[in-house]
Formats: structure tokens, C-alpha cells, sequence
């Protein structure tokens, strides 16, 4: 190693594989021979006092009929690097409405520090970030009439039960696109439950309505590609009175 060249921490993985080498080049008595530390240094690119002190922290015992060998794992986990200055954090993030945590710049403006510091207190496990999908609210009659709809497609195939494969069906509906936020993205304190949104009926968001059409996706032999099952979608227009003039894009 050059001098003045910075030196890089060796990982858990490294300093377990350079006690294997030292084990094959040391002595009957547990004695690393001379120039052994310097070969196994050039190896991990370090310098010989480095490979002799994971040696002594190794403390091998070879008198037994076992190699006893202590546990060399790096010990600067958990024990080093700038100190948290937020420790409440967890505690601040609870007392915030959750309509406000649903990404990093409203949650960081809320708690009065930069979007930067509280990315890194994420990527440090300090709070998660939560899933909150707005749920239909079924009663045992929908879920009759659910069950119902799929038995009804399940089709007797020489004694066999076998579900319609819909390759003859083409599914028309109305399609509603949501104003508000259906799936929310929540973060909050590690363990925390977090508030689930629910509603009696759907019918009762801000929603415009279109008209689509979709079948299975299936292999097309004529264009020789896969048919994505997209037929289309179209909007619907409000009803005018008859003389009202109607401008096109």
C-alpha cells in the first residue's frame, strides 16, 4: 500500500476468509511464520497490522480436536457515524395528520427539516413507508352475488370441473377514473398502524365516467403478436340542449 493512500474497511466476508488463509500458512502452536502477514495483506489490499490484529481477535485455539476461532465480524456497526439528532422522530411523525404524509416534501414541511435529513432517517429504518388502499365496503349479500357470478362461469367437461376460459367474451363497462386518491402512500413510525380509508359505496367520490372494452389477451396467428385485450375506451359527453353548438378539438 502506497503511503498516504487511504485505506477501506474491510468487510465481514474479508475478514472471515483471511483468517482461512492464515489458518492454512500458521504453525502447529497457533504462530503466524514470518512474511505470512505480508502475503495475505497484498491479498485484501491492506496493511500487515491489519491482518495481524483480526489474528489476535481471531485468538485460534488449535490444542482441541476442533479449531475454536472467535467471531472477527467488523465491530464499527451501530457504534459509529454522526448521532441522530432527531430522536422523537418517531413520536413527531405520529402527531402529524396522515394526510400529510403521504410523501417527503409535505411530511419534511411539516416536521420543519429538509426533505434530505428525512430521506436519510428513512434509509436508516427509522420510520417505513405504508400502503393504504381504499377497500369496497361488502356486505354478505355483494359477496353472495359475487360468489355467485363466479360459479355461474364454471363449466362440466366430461365429469370435470373446468372455469370458462372467456375467450368468446367481451367484457363492456363503465369506466369510472377517480378525482380523489384511491391508493395512498402513508409514511409513518416503525410499528405504527396506520389508518385504513374505507367508504360505503364508491359512488359517493368525484368521479368522471368513461366506456370500456376489454377482452382476454390471447395470441393473434393472423398478425403473428399478442393481443393485449385492449379494445378501447371512450368518454362520455354530457347531454345538451339541441341548439347548443357543439366545438370539437
Amino acid at each position: 500500500m502506497l503511503k498516504g493512500q487511504k485505506m477501506k474497511n474491510l468487510t465481514d466476508s474479508e475478514c472471515n476468509s483471511m483468517v482461512q488463509h492464515l489458518l492454512l500458512r500458521c504453525t502447529k502452536a497457533g504462530k503466524i511464520p514470518m512474511g505470512a502477514a505480508d502475503e495475505v495483506a497484498q491479498l485484501f489490499d491492506c496493511t500487515p497490522s491489519t491482518v495481524r490484529r483480526i489474528w489476535r481477535r481471531a485468538s485460534v485455539n488449535l490444542s482441541g480436536i476442533k479449531t475454536i476461532c472467535r467471531n472477527v465480524s467488523q465491530r464499527k456497526k451501530r457504534t459509529c457515524g454522526r448521532k441522530r439528532l432527531h430522536k422523537d422522530l418517531p413520536k413527531r411523525i405520529q402527531a402529524i395528520p396522515q394526510s400529510r404524509r403521504y410523501c417527503f416534501r409535505s411530511l419534511a414541511h411539516a416536521l420543519g427539516m429538509p426533505k434530505s435529513t428525512l430521506h436519510d432517517y428513512f434509509k436508516r429504518g427509522v420510520f417505513a413507508k405504508y400502503s393504504s388502499v381504499l377497500k369496497p365496503a361488502l356486505t354478505e349479500s355483494n359477496k353472495v352475488c359475487r360468489l355467485k357470478w363466479a360459479l355461474d362461469h364454471i363449466c362440466d367437461r366430461d365429469g370435470a370441473k373446468y372455469f370458462d376460459d372467456m375467450y368468446d367474451t367481451v367484457h363492456v363497462d363503465e369506466k369510472w377514473f377517480f378525482m380523489p386518491r384511491v391508493h395512498n402512500k402513508v409514511y409513518g413510525a416503525i410499528g405504527e398502524k396506520i389508518k385504513q380509508l374505507a367508504c360505503k359505496s364508491k359512488h359517493h367520490l368525484l368521479k368522471v365516467m368513461f366506456l370500456t372494452a376489454v377482452a382476454r389477451p390471447r395470441w393473434d396467428e393472423t398478425s403473428g403478436e399478442w393481443f393485449d385485450g385492449k379494445l378501447g375506451t371512450w368518454h362520455f359527453y354530457r347531454n345538451r340542449p339541441s341548439p347548443t353548438p357543439e366545438q370539437s378539438a
